[in-house]
C-alpha cells in the first residue's frame, strides 16, 4: 500500500476534487472556509490514524467526506476499522469505493486509492470467516434463527455468512420444537457450520418425592423437652451474666460521678461540669435498669429450663397424671408454679 502517496496527497484531495466536481455540484463551488474544514478534517484524521487511534481517525475523515466526499477519506476510514476488528464494514467501506465509478478526469490520488481499495479488499476478504447455519429436525416457514440473541434473516439459512472472528450462540425455534443451543468460537480464514436440530420439547419431568412417615407427635414432643430446657438454660445464663455487667457499669459510673463531683468542690460546679455529671447519672440509672432486667431474665429463663428437665415426660410410655410448669415473672423476682 503506498501510504507515502497518499499521505502527501491526501492534504490535496479535497481541493482536486472540488474541480472534478464542479460539474455536478447542483449550487455553485465551495467556498475557501469548507475546503479549507475539509483539508484540516483530513489532515487530522490522518495524524489520528498513524498515532494509532482509530476511532477518532474515523470521526475526522467522515467529518471530511461531509464537506468533500472523496474515495482517500473512505479508504482511511475504512482501513481504521479494519484495525479496530470491524472487518465487516471496513469490507463495506472497501466495496463501496471500487464500486463508485470516477470520472475519466479524476485525481491519481483517487485513482490510486481505489487500487489500494481493492489490493486490501482482496486480502480483508481472504481473513474473514464464514459461518453457515443449517437447520434439520422439524423445520417450517415459521422457522426462527438468532445469533448471539439477533434475528437471522431466512434467506441466510443455508448460505455462508460472513463474520468477524469472537464467540457467537445459535439458537433456533418453530412452533413447538426447539433445538439445543449451539456455541462455537471463529478465528480468522476459518470455515464452521452450525446445524440446529429441532425437536419437540419434552414435557417438564415432575420432582421425585419421597414419601413421609407419620410422625408420632407424643414422641416429638418428648423429644424436643431436653432441647428447650438446655437452651433456655443457655439464655439463662447469658441473662445472668449480662445482669452482672451492666451492674458493674452501674457501679463504675456512679463512682465516675461522685469523683468529678468531689473535684468541682467546695467551688460551685460548672454548666459543663454539672451537665457531664447528669449524663453520668443517667447512665447509671441506665444500666441500674439493664441488670435488674437481665437478672430477671436470666432467673426465669433458668427456673423455667430446670422444670422442663425435671419434669419432662417419658419416652417409655404415657402416664395417667399430666404435669404442667408455669414460669412467672414479677418485680424484682422470679419463679414457677405447676402441678404434678
Amino acid at each position: 500500500m503506498q501510504f507515502a502517496v497518499l499521505k502527501r496527497s491526501i492534504l490535496t484531495g479535497s481541493l482536486l476534487l472540488a474541480m472534478v466536481a464542479s460539474a455536478s455540484l447542483a449550487e455553485g463551488q465551495l467556498t475557501d472556509a469548507q475546503r479549507k474544514a475539509a483539508r484540516t478534517a483530513a489532515n487530522e484524521g490522518l495524524q489520528a490514524f498513524e498515532s494509532g487511534d482509530f476511532p477518532h481517525a474515523i470521526e475526522q475523515f467522515e467529518q471530511a467526506n461531509q464537506i468533500i466526499r472523496a474515495p482517500t477519506h473512505t479508504l482511511y476510514i475504512a482501513r481504521a476499522y479494519a484495525k479496530l476488528g470491524q472487518w465487516l464494514k471496513a469490507r463495506e467501506l472497501y466495496s463501496e469505493i471500487v464500486q463508485e465509478p470516477l470520472a475519466a478526469e479524476a485525481p491519481p490520488a483517487f485513482v490510486q486509492a481505489r487500487k489500494d481499495a481493492e489490493n486490501e479488499l482482496e486480502t480483508l476478504e481472504a481473513l474473514i470467516p464464514r459461518i453457515t447455519i443449517e437447520i434439520s429436525g422439524h423445520a417450517d416457514e415459521t422457522v426462527q434463527v438468532t445469533m448471539n440473541d439477533k434475528p437471522i434473516a431466512a434467506e441466510a439459512i443455508g448460505v455462508a455468512q460472513r463474520v468477524e472472528p469472537g464467540t457467537y450462540l445459535f439458537r433456533a425455534t418453530s412452533g413447538q420444537f426447539r433445538a439445543r443451543s449451539v456455541k462455537i468460537t471463529i478465528a480468522e480464514k476459518e470455515r464452521k457450520t452450525v446445524n440446529l436440530e429441532l425437536e419437540a420439547e419434552p414435557p417438564p419431568s415432575p420432582s421425585p418425592t419421597e414419601p413421609v412417615a407419620p410422625v408420632s407427635t407424643s414422641a416429638n414432643q418428648t423429644t424436643v423437652y431436653p432441647y428447650l430446657g438446655y437452651g433456655a438454660l443457655g439464655i439463662g445464663v447469658a441473662g445472668i451474666a449480662l445482669g452482672f455487667y451492666f451492674n458493674k457499669q452501674h457501679a463504675d459510673r456512679l463512682e465516675e460521678g461522685d469523683s468529678l463531683f468531689d473535684k468541682c468542690n467546695p467551688r460551685v460546679c460548672t454548666v459543663e461540669e454539672r451537665n457531664r455529671i447528669s449524663d453520668i447519672d443517667d447512665e447509671a440509672s441506665s444500666n441500674k435498669q439493664m441488670s435488674t432486667i437481665s437478672f430477671v431474665a436470666g432467673g426465669v429463663a433458668i427456673v423455667g429450663g430446670a422444670a422442663l428437665l425435671l419434669f419432662a415426660p417419658s419416652q417409655s410410655g404415657s402416664s395417667d397424671t399430666s404435669s404442667s410448669v408455669r414460669p412467672w415473672l414479677g418485680l424484682n423476682s422470679a419463679g414457677i408454679s405447676g402441678s404434678f
